[in-house]
């Protein structure tokens, strides 16, 4: 009885190791993140508020988050279908054994060895409009890669130039394992190459190319290295994936995610002395002209009055070039300037107060917020005479 048992449970024994890898590194962590997307998370994945379904339903009006969808639906359609037709047919081609076999063989696998960035870097050269060799051989002039109409169709043939490699390798295996009695028979019956094609070679190889199916699905789906070199997601997000898209999500490159660098600043725990523009930009242009006075004529004074000239030729005050100044000098003298003690929190999430940061002294903060000095007033004369000696003397 017991030899029994463990006779029908050794397969599952056996798989028992890959089920727990499987649930430790992809179920759980998608259980975890599941459950998070029903909360505001902060930048270090602490749960602040329950939301239920509110990050959905923001998620899905995001015009660029929908586009990204459509986008790699597309590219999926145009890449996996035409890159294992044909690998089949280069498989079928190669079938029969030559003395250059093994030449054309290991050029096919030639893509497999590159990285995709460098292979975009390559086809960028090969889709220059001008000088690239694709308009000039088929006598095209087609904006490649700066035509949104064309964009995703470039980076798709990348990609099919890149699987249909993998594909011919794996399915030309494939095709040469089929009994050669049975092409023999097919062949004695009468059957037409196109009857061999859908009754032999397809149903005897349907293993191998659902396998490939599934792999470049996912390879497709996960796509991001052939559109940030090609095109960074443009024209007009036309070729933005969603993996692209997540990735700007994290990275904070996207239009409203710049506040999360910030966040992850102020929840950093270090000591911070902040001083915000609403202070330094009582600065005037009268004390850019009083410092200049004060600070003589000598190279730093040239250089200075040029960037005066620079900001006044491009419509922008001359003071604007202290503003920053301000408060690297409020780090290295603290008595520059009057603080006041209290808690900062930065908004990650509001659609219209992305990037607001929020200062209470009251305690209201307290909770989720970071503690920091915050400048409320400066002694501007102070601050001249810091620069001067420590700039321009």
């Amino acid at each position: 009885m017991k030899k029994s048992v463990l006779k029908k449970a050794e397969p599952y024994l056996w798989l028992l190791p890959a089920f727990i890898l499987f649930g430790v590194f992809t179920f759980y962590p998608f259980l975890v993140t599941v459950f998070k997307s029903l909360f505001i998370v902060d930048s270090y994945g602490n749960l602040k508020r329950f939301v239920g379904l509110e990050n959905y339903a923001y998620i899905l009006k995001d015009e660029v988050f929908i586009k990204s969808i459509v986008n790699t639906i597309i590219f999926t359609l145009l890449t996996v279908p035409v890159s294992k037709i044909l690998g089949l047919l280069l498989a079928l081609l190669a079938n029969k054994r030559r003395k250059t076999s093994a030449f054309y063989e290991a050029s096919f696998a030639v893509p497999m060895a590159m990285a995709s960035s460098v292979t975009a870097m390559i086809f960028q050269l090969l889709f220059v409009p001008s000088l690239g060799f694709i308009n000039g051989v088929f006598g095209l002039d087609i904006q490649w890669l700066n035509d949104p109409k064309f964009a995703l169709l470039s980076i798709a043939i990348v990609q099919i130039w890149l699987s249909t490699g993998y594909a011919f390798i794996f399915l030309l295996s494939a095709v040469r394992g089929i009994s050669q009695d049975i092409i023999e028979s097919a062949s004695l019956e009468g059957a037409t190459p196109l009857q061999m094609l859908f009754k032999i070679y397809l149903p005897l190889t349907s293993p191998t190319m659902f396998y490939l199916i599934i792999t470049d699905i996912s390879f497709s789906v996960m796509m991001m290295s052939l559109s940030n070199v090609l095109t960074n997601g443009g024209p007009q997000n036309s070729t933005i994936t969603m993996m692209q898209y997540i990735y700007k999500q994290i990275s904070g490159t996207a239009n409203y995610t710049n506040a999360n660098p910030a966040a992850a600043v102020f929840g950093s725990g270090i000591p911070i002395t902040a001083a915000g523009l609403d202070v330094t930009r009582r600065l005037d242009n009268s004390m850019m002209d009083r410092l200049l006075a004060r600070a003589g004529e000598n190279e730093k004074t040239k250089f200075l009055r040029r960037a005066v000239q620079f900001n006044l030729d491009h419509g922008l005050e001359p003071y604007s070039l202290l503003v920053d100044s301000a408060a690297v000098c409020l780090a290295l003298c603290p008595e520059i300037a009057k603080t006041v003690s209290g808690h900062v929190i930065v908004e990650t999430r509001g659609e219209y107060t992305t990037g607001q940061t929020l200062f209470g002294n009251s305690g209201r903060f307290k909770k989720q917020g970071s503690f920091v000095q915050a400048a409320w007033d400066y002694d501007w004369e102070k601050l001249l005479s810091f620069l001067e000696k420590r700039v321009f003397s």
